[in-house]
Protein backbone atom coordinates (compact mmCIF):
# COMPACT_ATOMS: atom_id res chain seq x y z
CA UNK A 1 0.00 0.00 0.00
CA UNK A 2 2.62 2.46 0.92
CA UNK A 3 4.47 1.58 -2.74
CA UNK A 4 1.41 2.76 -4.09
CA UNK A 5 1.48 6.49 -2.35
CA UNK A 6 4.84 6.75 -2.97
CA UNK A 7 4.07 6.03 -6.41
CA UNK A 8 1.17 9.17 -6.45
CA UNK A 9 3.68 11.06 -4.52
CA UNK A 10 6.21 10.97 -6.95
CA UNK A 11 3.58 12.15 -9.57
CA UNK A 12 2.38 14.67 -7.55
CA UNK A 13 5.72 15.80 -6.92
CA UNK A 14 6.36 15.51 -11.46
CA UNK A 15 2.91 17.64 -11.86
CA UNK A 16 4.37 20.24 -9.91
CA UNK A 17 1.20 20.30 -7.31
CA UNK A 18 3.51 19.29 -4.42
CA UNK A 19 7.26 21.02 -3.81
CA UNK A 20 10.17 19.20 -2.45
CA UNK A 21 9.72 20.05 0.92
CA UNK A 22 5.85 19.00 1.18
CA UNK A 23 7.06 15.45 -0.62
CA UNK A 24 9.73 15.18 1.96
CA UNK A 25 7.60 15.60 5.17
CA UNK A 26 4.17 13.19 3.28
CA UNK A 27 7.10 10.76 2.78
CA UNK A 28 7.88 11.34 6.91
CA UNK A 29 4.21 10.84 7.36
CA UNK A 30 4.47 7.28 5.69
CA UNK A 31 7.27 6.70 7.75
CA UNK A 32 10.00 6.23 5.24
CA UNK A 33 13.19 6.63 7.54
CA UNK A 34 15.68 9.31 6.29
CA UNK A 35 17.81 7.72 4.48
CA UNK A 36 15.17 6.35 2.20
CA UNK A 37 13.79 10.17 1.80
CA UNK A 38 17.03 11.34 0.79
CA UNK A 39 16.77 8.77 -1.97
CA UNK A 40 13.73 9.60 -3.32
CA UNK A 41 14.18 13.27 -2.89
CA UNK A 42 17.59 12.69 -5.10
CA UNK A 43 15.90 10.69 -7.60
CA UNK A 44 12.38 12.44 -7.89
CA UNK A 45 13.09 15.31 -5.65
CA UNK A 46 13.58 18.16 -9.11
CA UNK A 47 14.96 21.29 -9.24
CA UNK A 48 13.85 25.05 -7.33
CA UNK A 49 12.04 26.41 -10.28
CA UNK A 50 9.21 24.03 -9.43
CA UNK A 51 9.16 24.19 -5.54
CA UNK A 52 8.89 27.84 -6.21
CA UNK A 53 5.54 27.32 -8.92
CA UNK A 54 4.04 25.79 -5.64
CA UNK A 55 1.98 28.48 -3.90
CA UNK A 56 2.69 26.60 -0.49
CA UNK A 57 6.60 25.97 -0.67
CA UNK A 58 8.73 27.89 1.69
CA UNK A 59 8.00 29.95 5.03
CA UNK A 60 4.30 29.06 4.93
CA UNK A 61 5.21 25.60 5.04
CA UNK A 62 7.38 26.37 8.29
CA UNK A 63 5.87 26.07 12.02
CA UNK A 64 7.25 29.37 12.90
CA UNK A 65 8.50 29.85 16.75
CA UNK A 66 9.97 32.68 19.07
CA UNK A 67 13.24 34.09 17.90
CA UNK A 68 16.31 32.35 19.69
CA UNK A 69 18.47 34.59 17.23
CA UNK A 70 22.33 34.02 17.86
CA UNK A 71 21.87 31.17 20.17
CA UNK A 72 22.90 27.40 19.09
CA UNK A 73 22.00 23.64 19.55
CA UNK A 74 23.76 20.78 19.55
CA UNK A 75 21.86 17.81 18.06
CA UNK A 76 22.82 14.11 17.38
CA UNK A 77 23.02 12.89 14.15
CA UNK A 78 24.32 9.80 12.09
CA UNK A 79 26.74 10.21 9.34
CA UNK A 80 26.05 9.47 5.67
CA UNK A 81 22.73 10.23 4.06
CA UNK A 82 21.30 10.64 7.59
CA UNK A 83 23.34 13.74 7.80
CA UNK A 84 22.80 14.65 4.36
CA UNK A 85 18.93 14.48 4.65
CA UNK A 86 19.57 17.02 8.17
CA UNK A 87 21.57 19.16 6.39
CA UNK A 88 19.57 19.68 3.20
CA UNK A 89 15.92 18.68 4.36
CA UNK A 90 15.31 19.82 8.08
CA UNK A 91 17.92 22.46 9.03
CA UNK A 92 17.52 25.33 7.15
CA UNK A 93 14.07 25.76 7.69
CA UNK A 94 14.44 25.27 11.36
CA UNK A 95 17.44 27.63 11.36
CA UNK A 96 15.25 30.07 9.36
CA UNK A 97 12.28 29.68 11.77
CA UNK A 98 13.88 30.05 15.02
CA UNK A 99 17.50 32.26 13.99
CA UNK A 100 19.20 29.35 16.01
CA UNK A 101 22.08 27.29 14.43
CA UNK A 102 21.94 23.89 14.88
CA UNK A 103 25.48 21.77 15.40
CA UNK A 104 25.54 18.56 14.24
CA UNK A 105 27.18 16.24 16.73
CA UNK A 106 27.66 13.14 13.93
CA UNK A 107 28.71 9.61 15.20
CA UNK A 108 26.73 6.84 16.71
CA UNK A 109 24.46 5.78 19.75
CA UNK A 110 27.06 4.50 22.04
CA UNK A 111 29.29 7.16 21.39
CA UNK A 112 26.67 9.47 22.54
CA UNK A 113 26.19 8.02 25.44
CA UNK A 114 29.79 7.41 26.57
CA UNK A 115 29.94 11.40 26.07
CA UNK A 116 26.87 11.91 28.41
CA UNK A 117 28.21 9.38 30.96
CA UNK A 118 31.78 11.63 30.84
CA UNK A 119 30.26 14.83 31.02
CA UNK A 120 27.91 14.45 34.28
CA UNK A 121 24.43 15.27 34.24
CA UNK A 122 24.93 19.03 34.78
CA UNK A 123 27.07 19.36 32.00
CA UNK A 124 25.20 17.84 28.91
CA UNK A 125 27.18 17.99 25.36
CA UNK A 126 23.97 17.79 23.41
CA UNK A 127 20.54 19.44 23.21
CA UNK A 128 18.33 16.99 21.69
CA UNK A 129 19.55 13.32 21.36
CA UNK A 130 18.10 11.02 18.61
CA UNK A 131 19.35 7.71 18.86
CA UNK A 132 17.75 4.04 19.62
CA UNK A 133 15.83 2.78 22.71
CA UNK A 134 19.02 -0.06 23.00
CA UNK A 135 21.30 2.61 24.41
CA UNK A 136 19.05 5.63 25.19
CA UNK A 137 17.08 3.81 27.58
CA UNK A 138 20.47 3.42 30.31
CA UNK A 139 20.47 6.94 29.58
CA UNK A 140 16.92 7.57 30.54
CA UNK A 141 16.90 5.55 33.80
CA UNK A 142 20.29 7.59 34.88
CA UNK A 143 18.46 10.78 34.43
CA UNK A 144 20.05 12.65 31.14
CA UNK A 145 16.84 13.91 29.48
CA UNK A 146 13.81 16.16 30.68
CA UNK A 147 10.44 15.14 29.94
CA UNK A 148 8.64 17.22 27.67
CA UNK A 149 5.86 18.85 28.28
CA UNK A 150 2.84 20.27 26.05
CA UNK A 151 3.38 23.45 26.71
CA UNK A 152 6.62 23.43 25.37
CA UNK A 153 6.24 21.08 22.33
CA UNK A 154 2.32 21.73 21.53
CA UNK A 155 2.57 18.95 19.23
CA UNK A 156 3.05 16.77 21.85
CA UNK A 157 -0.58 16.59 22.07
CA UNK A 158 -0.64 14.70 18.55
CA UNK A 159 2.00 12.03 19.09
CA UNK A 160 -0.48 8.76 19.61
CA UNK A 161 0.38 7.23 23.72
CA UNK A 162 2.12 4.58 22.28
CA UNK A 163 4.82 6.37 20.90
CA UNK A 164 5.33 8.50 23.96
CA UNK A 165 8.14 7.44 26.24
CA UNK A 166 7.55 6.73 29.59
CA UNK A 167 6.89 9.65 31.90
CA UNK A 168 7.52 11.58 28.13
CA UNK A 169 10.76 11.53 28.54
CA UNK A 170 11.03 11.79 24.42
CA UNK A 171 8.91 10.39 21.70
CA UNK A 172 9.57 7.37 19.32
CA UNK A 173 10.31 9.25 15.94
CA UNK A 174 10.52 6.31 13.68
CA UNK A 175 11.27 2.84 12.68
CA UNK A 176 13.22 0.43 9.70
CA UNK A 177 12.40 -2.61 9.08
CA UNK A 178 15.58 -5.02 8.93
CA UNK A 179 16.09 -8.10 6.90
CA UNK A 180 18.73 -9.63 4.60
CA UNK A 181 19.85 -8.30 1.30
CA UNK A 182 21.69 -10.05 -1.06
CA UNK A 183 23.64 -8.80 -4.20
CA UNK A 184 22.62 -10.42 -7.43
CA UNK A 185 25.00 -10.80 -9.20
CA UNK A 186 26.83 -12.55 -6.86
CA UNK A 187 24.27 -14.71 -5.83
CA UNK A 188 21.15 -16.32 -7.51
CA UNK A 189 18.66 -16.50 -4.66
CA UNK A 190 19.09 -15.05 -1.62
CA UNK A 191 18.61 -16.18 2.21
CA UNK A 192 14.47 -15.86 3.12
CA UNK A 193 15.43 -16.62 7.03
CA UNK A 194 17.71 -15.98 9.86
CA UNK A 195 19.01 -19.79 9.90
CA UNK A 196 19.93 -19.35 6.22
CA UNK A 197 22.45 -16.85 6.59
CA UNK A 198 24.78 -19.85 7.44
CA UNK A 199 24.66 -21.56 4.14
CA UNK A 200 26.28 -18.24 2.70
CA UNK A 201 29.11 -18.10 4.89
CA UNK A 202 31.88 -16.54 5.14
CA UNK A 203 30.72 -14.17 2.52
CA UNK A 204 28.18 -12.73 5.19
CA UNK A 205 27.75 -9.18 6.95
CA UNK A 206 26.35 -9.25 10.54
CA UNK A 207 26.41 -6.48 13.23
CA UNK A 208 28.88 -6.03 16.69
CA UNK A 209 27.79 -5.64 19.70
CA UNK A 210 28.08 -1.99 19.11
CA UNK A 211 24.72 -1.88 16.98
CA UNK A 212 21.56 -2.41 18.59
CA UNK A 213 21.39 -5.17 15.82
CA UNK A 214 23.42 -7.41 17.47
CA UNK A 215 21.25 -7.68 20.55
CA UNK A 216 17.94 -8.09 18.72
CA UNK A 217 20.30 -10.64 16.53
CA UNK A 218 21.07 -12.65 19.80
CA UNK A 219 17.08 -12.34 20.72
CA UNK A 220 15.86 -13.15 17.51
CA UNK A 221 18.01 -16.16 17.09
CA UNK A 222 16.88 -17.30 20.86
CA UNK A 223 13.25 -17.34 19.78
CA UNK A 224 13.55 -19.14 17.02
CA UNK A 225 15.35 -21.67 18.61
CA UNK A 226 13.65 -21.97 22.00
CA UNK A 227 10.23 -19.94 21.76
CA UNK A 228 11.67 -17.57 24.54
CA UNK A 229 13.41 -14.65 22.81
CA UNK A 230 14.43 -13.95 27.00
CA UNK A 231 16.35 -17.21 26.60
CA UNK A 232 19.45 -15.35 25.18
CA UNK A 233 22.22 -17.94 25.59
CA UNK A 234 21.22 -20.11 22.67
CA UNK A 235 20.82 -17.43 20.33
CA UNK A 236 24.15 -16.29 20.43
CA UNK A 237 25.67 -20.11 21.00
CA UNK A 238 24.06 -20.22 17.22
CA UNK A 239 25.62 -16.78 16.05
CA UNK A 240 29.38 -18.11 17.43
CA UNK A 241 29.07 -21.24 16.25
CA UNK A 242 27.23 -20.34 13.22
CA UNK A 243 28.53 -16.91 11.70
CA UNK A 244 32.20 -16.68 14.17
CA UNK A 245 33.75 -15.76 9.59
CA UNK A 246 31.26 -13.32 8.92
CA UNK A 247 32.24 -9.89 8.41
CA UNK A 248 31.02 -7.59 11.24
CA UNK A 249 30.47 -3.64 11.57
CA UNK A 250 28.91 -1.20 14.17
CA UNK A 251 27.51 0.97 11.60
CA UNK A 252 24.43 0.49 8.97
CA UNK A 253 26.68 2.79 6.30
CA UNK A 254 29.24 0.25 6.50
CA UNK A 255 27.12 -2.58 5.71
CA UNK A 256 25.80 -0.73 2.51
CA UNK A 257 29.58 -0.31 1.85
CA UNK A 258 30.55 -4.37 2.46
CA UNK A 259 27.47 -5.19 0.32
CA UNK A 260 28.14 -2.99 -2.70
CA UNK A 261 32.25 -3.18 -2.89
CA UNK A 262 31.67 -6.56 -2.82
CA UNK A 263 33.63 -7.54 0.38
CA UNK A 264 30.26 -9.90 1.53
CA UNK A 265 27.02 -11.11 -0.69
CA UNK A 266 24.99 -11.31 1.65
CA UNK A 267 24.00 -9.08 4.83
CA UNK A 268 21.69 -7.65 7.67
CA UNK A 269 20.43 -4.51 6.32
CA UNK A 270 17.05 -2.62 6.75
CA UNK A 271 14.94 -2.23 3.87
CA UNK A 272 14.92 1.62 3.70
CA UNK A 273 18.90 1.18 2.36
CA UNK A 274 18.33 -1.57 -0.02
CA UNK A 275 14.99 0.86 -1.42
CA UNK A 276 16.99 3.51 -1.71
CA UNK A 277 20.19 1.96 -2.84
CA UNK A 278 18.08 0.38 -5.70
CA UNK A 279 16.88 3.38 -6.92
CA UNK A 280 20.30 4.13 -7.83
CA UNK A 281 20.57 0.98 -9.69
CA UNK A 282 22.39 -1.15 -7.54
CA UNK A 283 21.30 -4.84 -7.95
CA UNK A 284 20.36 -5.84 -4.81
CA UNK A 285 17.10 -7.79 -3.20
CA UNK A 286 16.05 -7.79 0.22
CA UNK A 287 13.50 -10.14 2.28
CA UNK A 288 12.02 -9.68 5.27
CA UNK A 289 12.62 -13.42 6.99
CA UNK A 290 10.46 -16.15 7.28
CA UNK A 291 10.63 -15.96 11.19
CA UNK A 292 9.90 -11.89 11.22
CA UNK A 293 11.81 -9.32 10.86
CA UNK A 294 13.74 -7.04 13.64
CA UNK A 295 13.50 -2.98 13.64
CA UNK A 296 15.99 -0.09 13.67
CA UNK A 297 14.31 2.44 16.23
CA UNK A 298 15.09 6.20 16.60
CA UNK A 299 13.75 7.65 19.90
CA UNK A 300 14.18 11.92 20.33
Amino acid sequence: MNGERIEHLIAERASGRLSRRQLARRLTLLGLSAPAIAGVLATYGGDAAAQEASPEAGADDIITSPSFAGQSLVVTSYGGTWEEFMRAEVLPDFEAATGATVELAVGLSNDWMTTMRAAGLDNPPYDVVIANETWISTARIEGNFEALTEERVPNLQDVAESLRMPDDIGVLALVSPLGLASMTEAVAEGPTTWTGLADFMPQVGIYNIANSAAAQHILMMAEILTGDYMDWEPGFDWIRDNLQLARQTDFSGNMEQLLTLGEVNVGILDSPAWARLSTQGIAMDWSGPEEGLMMFEQNT
